[in-house]
């Protein structure tokens, strides 16, 4: 689950990062050295390229075992 503020990012060029972006940035292969959320925040914070984001930032991982 994520918030809009999660894709919804400016970078420093004005532009901004579509959702097809923060899709294929979910696909990403995880590493075992970072997790999963702390990996999106990076992305984010990259993406954006100085100061703080503008929006909020939320996201949270749910698993389901059976």
């Amino acid at each position: 689950m994520f918030s809009d503020g999660a894709f919804e990012i400016e970078r420093p060029d004005g532009s901004m990062l579509t959702f097809e972006e923060f899709q294929a940035a979910l696909c990403w292969p995880l590493d075992d050295n970072v997790s999963e959320l702390q990996r999106l925040l990076d992305f984010a914070r990259d993406t954006r390229g100085h100061g703080v984001l503008e929006d909020d930032f939320s996201i949270m991982k749910l698993e389901f075992r059976g």
